[in-house]
């Protein structure tokens, strides 16, 4: 009405004893997010992968549970996941633990053992290339 003052209120939201205001954002706990719009409480529940793992673990402040991870050396392994040990060794990571390996088999050569070598960061020998040398006379 013309010559009145209308005064708009921001209606808060009362959930577990304690009083939310218009807009604010709240957590009921670590998977749950809510928010107070007009008197009224909307939540989202976070969504957590299914796991393949049998040992599920959750971390501190976290939602969803985790697979253990396996370490190697200064890796981390995920679960599921094949991690080469060496050049001729191979793991898989189930559980937080490598309990299927896997070593690679090195076939036969065409050349002379003396004519084999192991190139860095290979798992099998190889054969060395041979170079032949033409012996010339000059006349």
């Amino acid at each position: 009405m013309r010559g009145r003052c209308c005064l708009t209120c921001e209606r808060g939201c009362f959930l577990n004893g304690t009083l939310y205001s218009h807009n604010q954002r709240f957590d009921t706990d670590f998977c749950t997010h809510c928010e107070c719009q007009q008197g009224s409480i909307t939540c989202e529940t976070d969504v957590c992968p299914q796991l393949t793992c049998s040992k599920k673990f959750k971390r501190d402040g976290q939602c969803c549970d985790e697979c253990p991870v396996c370490k190697v050396g200064n890796r981390l392994v995920g679960h599921n996941q094949l991690v080469m040990i060496n050049a001729c060794r191979r793991c898989l990571c189930f559980n937080g633990e490598l309990p299927q390996c896997q070593t690679r088999r090195c076939g036969p050569l065409q050349c002379q053992l003396e004519a084999q070598y192991r190139p860095p960061g290979r798992c099998c020998n190889v054969c060395r290339r041979m170079y032949c040398s033409l012996m010339f006379r000059w006349k």
